[in-house]
């Protein structure tokens, strides 16, 4: 049986969260909408309580942190992401395929990754665009 994982990170008013929240803040959105800024992204979280990835689109299908839900888990120091779509504040939206992404290091820093961290270790990642 599958299942469909149907989160996301919304990224607006970044100038309003707590300092040192975001490890990029200039990659996300603020007061305005624009072309370069990141407002939302399909969920690529890492929690610390079951050191397990939630994503939308991995190679075996979504993941899930929650350790009583019915699907499937993934533990590992990388996860088996597929890749992600990412919404901008002009509108456009990107495909990123993991398969051109160095995942080694994550949950931590990585500079193809931006993160918004929660507690520990946790956070929600998302692909930075070459600037």
């Amino acid at each position: 049986m599958g299942y469909y994982h149907p989160g996301y990170g919304y990224f607006a008013q970044v100038s309003k969260w707590e300092p040192n929240v975001a490890s990029n803040p200039d990659d996300l959105t603020d007061d305005l909408l624009e072309a370069t800024k990141l407002l939302v992204a399909d969920e690529l979280f890492y929690w610390w309580g079951s050191r397990a990835w939630s994503y939308n689109h991995g190679s075996r299908g979504p993941s899930s942190h929650y350790p009583d839900f019915p699907g499937r888990q993934d533990t590992a120091n990388q996860p088996e992401l597929a890749g992600m779509n990412q919404l901008y504040g002009d509108g456009h939206v990107t495909w990123h395929s993991a398969k051109y992404l160095d995942k080694a290091g994550l949950p931590s820093a990585n500079p193809n990754f931006g993160k918004v961290r929660g507690y520990d270790t946790e956070g929600t990642l998302y692909i930075r665009e070459k600037r």
